[in-house]
């Protein structure tokens, strides 16, 4: 089942190669994802994570409101200020 999480996210990493990343929390663990997917989501959503070289950085924190699946990878984010859904505890929501 699909758990919903609010957190700080303050940085991205993994390899373009492998088609692997990983989102980077303030105070969570970190979350996989794939790699051009999300990059390509991160940068739609504000416009400033594509460096050269095809790099994606996150330059300041951002809060996130995100879904992961029963094995903990990645299935979508809403930055958090257009949430439009319940309060999210610190345990998250399971849908």
């Amino acid at each position: 089942m699909p758990t919903t999480y609010k957190g700080t996210l303050i940085g991205f990493g993994g390899s373009w190669g492998s088609g692997i990343g990983h989102l980077l929390f303030s105070d969570q663990p970190a979350v996989m994802c794939e790699n051009a997917a999300t990059v390509r989501a991160l940068e739609n959503a504000y416009g400033d994570v594509i460096d050269a070289g095809h790099k994606a950085t996150i330059k300041s924190p951002r809060e996130i409101v995100y879904s992961v699946d029963d094995f903990g990878l990645l299935l979508g984010f809403t930055p958090a200020d257009e949430w439009t859904g319940p309060e999210i505890p610190p345990e998250g929501i399971t849908e």
